[in-house]
């Protein structure tokens, strides 16, 4: 198993050039303590464009730190970066005034939907990002993205039984909606091999 200073070298040697031209990078990635720290922190950013991850207003690790130049000119981006960081600010589940500036800032320029960042959040286990978008943004539950998804089928994907309860049992998710390949919540959780996402569906309701 990686022990928590080997996985630091691995995100070091994948974000070597960002971490040089960020200031206070490294030394944050070496002061983190926990496996899930370090994840929670750092993991996505292995996954965003460097030239946007460079930018030290644009990447996850600069929105979290929301440093002079953050939220109130996070618009002056182009949208093609703003729609980039908004999917991995959901992902990664930054702070939510960051989300929803990045959010609003698409949504004038008619070029956004919120129910594609659902199953983003979901992927990710962040139930607050989510209840954030229903209850203050308005967005249905059931929202799907391209592929037919909904945040429902994106968390039972990746096991967040937490999740699956509060969308299912709080917040009424339909557990037998499917996807384009008529795929539902218990069936991806099925072919995952989650146990315990599968027996939360089906005392949920869920029955294919």
């Amino acid at each position: 198993e990686m022990s928590v200073e080997d996985m630091k070298k691995r995100i070091g040697r994948a974000l070597e050039d960002r971490l040089k031209r960020t200031p206070g990078m490294e030394e944050h990635l070496m002061a983190l303590g926990t496996k899930e720290e370090i994840m929670r922190e750092y993991g996505m950013l292995a996954y965003v464009p460097g030239e946007i991850a460079n930018n030290a207003m644009c990447g996850v690790w600069a929105l979290r730190q929301v440093r002079g130049v953050g939220v109130e000119n996070l618009g002056g981006l182009k949208v093609k970066e703003r729609r980039k960081c908004f999917w991995h600010a959901c992902r990664a589940g930054v702070d939510f005034s960051i989300i929803r500036s990045l959010y609003e800032s698409l949504l004038v320029e008619n070029c956004f939907a919120a129910e594609d960042v659902m199953t983003c959040a979901a992927s990710g286990g962040h139930l607050d990002i989510i209840e954030a978008f229903i209850g203050t943004l308005g967005v249905d539950v059931d929202a799907v993205d391209e592929y037919g998804n909904t945040a429902l089928m994106s968390a039972a994907q990746k096991g967040h039984t937490g999740t699956v309860n509060a969308l299912a049992g709080t917040h009424n998710a339909n557990v037998e909606a499917a996807d384009q390949e008529g795929k539902t919540a218990l069936m991806i959780a099925e072919v995952r091999g989650y146990t315990d996402t599968m027996n939360a569906l089906r005392r949920l309701g869920a029955t294919i």
